[in-house]
């Protein structure tokens, strides 16, 4: 019994040796330089701005399509095919891009680069709102192709997106140097995404000062984030006889029958002499 286990176990570590031998005689293969990596494209598709409303006017988003071979080096001359779908990703009819077309095809420039504009719906061309995707198709060999897309939300009903404007600080001493305040409107829809690139209107309602470009009326736009930013300017303590609050309201840019707007308070107080 002692001499088959000598025997058993010394067989057994030379089958695992030529095993683990074997297998390290086989080496990896390098790529064939043109293979089908060689080949790949990336798309990227980006919109400008990610919401739009259906209201009284057709408002638009700028498409951008880039179009980049895996190594980054922009591939020019290629034509792209543009479709509007919808979550189930069958092609509807809402909208349009240029000349009325549901569907665009176009060639990349130089740089790699498509851009177009889609025109969304009108609030009599919707029953409700609307989420849809922008859709950058590149036929590839027989039946295959290359795809990308970018969502885009069409609101139809005002509530539902959701705006406020913060002030930081919200209390601002005025003495020989006028006083800032940072201003910021956040415009998202109901579910927390932000809506970017969209105009946001401030003005100063009641109460002395201006924004920092010295209007009492301007707009900035949001940021990725949903954020518009913008200065508020103080006064000095010699322009105010006591303290006092000023009002700011903030307005989102909408084609909807109903605007939305929201005002805070920014209290001053005169600095002493």
């Amino acid at each position: 019994m002692n001499s088959k286990r000598k025997i058993w176990i010394p067989c057994f570590v030379l089958l695992f040796a030529a095993t683990f031998s074997s297998c390290k005689r086989l080496g990896i293969t390098e790529p064939d330089a043109f293979g089908p990596s060689t080949f790949a494209m990336l798309l990227n598709v980006s919109l400008s701005p990610n919401v739009i409303f259906a209201g009284l006017n057709r408002e638009s988003t700028t498409i951008q399509i880039d179009v980049k071979k895996y190594d980054g080096t922009p591939v020019s001359g290629q034509q792209i095919n543009v479709q509007v779908r919808n979550a189930a990703g069958e092609r509807v009819a809402i909208g349009y891009f240029e000349g009325n077309q549901t569907a665009v095809a176009k060639t990349t420039n130089a740089n790699g680069v498509i851009s177009l504009i889609y025109y969304g719906p009108l609030a009599g061309e919707l029953v409700g709102d609307s989420q849809l995707y922008i859709h950058a198709i590149i036929d590839w060999q027989g039946t295959d192709y290359i795809s990308e897309y970018a969502p885009l939300y069409i609101v139809r009903n005002a509530i539902e997106v959701q705006f406020e404007i913060i002030a930081d600080p919200n209390v601002l001493y005025c003495t020989a140097d006028r006083p800032q305040s940072l201003i910021k409107g956040i415009f998202k829809l109901t579910d927390g995404r932000p809506i970017v690139n969209r105009r946001v209107y401030f003005y100063v309602m009641s109460g002395p000062g201006e924004f920092e470009d010295d209007k009492r009326k301007t707009y900035a736009m949001t940021d990725s984030s949903g954020v518009a930013s913008i200065y508020y300017i103080g006064p000095t303590e010699q322009e105010i006889a006591y303290d006092q609050f000023v009002q700011l309201r903030g307005q989102p840019e909408t084609s909807t029958p109903d605007y939305i707007h929201f005002e805070i308070d920014v209290r001053l107080i005169k600095g002493e002499n």
